[in-house]
């Protein structure tokens, strides 16, 4: 039984010894998505999106204010789909808060979609999405 639990722990160490044996990165979290509002000297606050941990941010706006994270529960209210990974919603710099934009991200086709689409006042949520090119 000894040798038993011996012989099955170091096949567990050499089998991950193997797959992660020649440097390649780990694959990025399928569900990761970090959206990003950093302020830019004499440009304002920006909108970036982060689709893996460690990666590039990808601009989806310049000069925005009124930024906020939508929690999952809000998202059926917001027209965002259920299965989205991470929502917000924000206004163009000077806009009135009937213009306020909103952006979500979500895991299509094996890769990480960003769509963007303007709330309509009285109507709910976004009336048409469009993708946000990030890649």
């Amino acid at each position: 039984m000894k040798s038993l639990l011996s012989v099955t722990f170091c096949f567990c160490v050499l089998q991950s010894c193997v797959q992660h044996a020649d440097g390649e990165p780990d694959p990025p979290d399928p569900s990761y998505v970090q959206f990003i509002t950093p302020w830019q000297p004499g440009v304002g606050m920006g909108l970036y999106v982060r689709v893996d941990k460690g990666g590039e941010p990808h601009p989806v706006q310049e000069n925005i204010s009124n930024f906020t994270t939508i929690a999952r529960g809000q998202f059926a209210e917001k027209g965002i789909p259920a299965n989205a990974i991470a929502a917000a919603s924000f206004l163009e710099m000077g806009d009135p808060k009937a213009d306020l934009q909103a952006v979500y991200a979500i895991r299509q086709d094996d890769d990480i979609q960003v769509f963007r689409g303007y709330f309509v006042p009285g109507f709910g949520g976004p009336v048409e999405w469009e993708r946000v090119k990030i890649r």
